[in-house]
């Protein structure tokens, strides 16, 4: 019986320490790290000035409800000069046209306008207008350098509306 317990605990050292160097042999260093974070936020750097980004939402926070989760595929899209923003709207529209079709703040097709701006070290700000017939829409994303977005909706005909997610770097 002493011997099994030798034996147990010999074996559940050997295999701890096989656990261990697996795991020490694939960490990245400190310099490594940091150069991929450099890489990432070029990469989000050009990827908002060449006008070809995505940013999946994954959270939305209207002004009267509650925040949850989004479990489809929303996002909004830009490529040059057109934006293709499919995006869910939850709160008080303030115009309804009767006899149309309403697709929220949905949209596709050129762009009105565009401007990135640095607010400050490691963050962006993205101005996109969008003209439909009858509305507005002002989209503003907020992304990060590490590709963390916040992207704010803001319409002529409905009330703001922002949103949660990441953008998508390699595409």
């Amino acid at each position: 019986m002493i011997q099994i317990r030798k034996g147990f605990f010999g074996g559940a050292f050997l295999a701890m320490a096989f656990c261990l160097l697996a795991c020490s042999g694939s960490k990245m260093t400190r310099e490594e790290k940091s150069m991929q974070r450099m890489k990432v936020a070029q990469m989000v750097k050009d990827s908002l000035e060449n006008r070809t980004f995505r940013v999946d939402l994954n959270y939305v926070i209207p002004r009267r409800m509650r925040a949850h989760h989004l479990e489809y595929g929303y996002s909004i899209q830009v490529k040059g000069d057109s934006v293709d923003a499919y995006i869910p709207f939850f709160g008080e529209a303030y115009r309804a046209d009767i006899g149309t079709r309403d697709e929220g703040l949905k949209f596709k097709g050129p762009m009105s306008g565009y401007e990135v701006l640095p607010i400050k070290k490691g963050l962006y700000r993205v101005n996109i207008l969008a003209k439909k017939p009858l509305d507005e829409i002002l989209y503003q994303v907020e992304v990060f350098d590490n590709g963390v977005a916040t992207l704010y909706v803001r319409s002529l005909n409905r009330e703001d509306i922002h949103f949660n997610g990441e953008m998508v770097i390699n595409e």
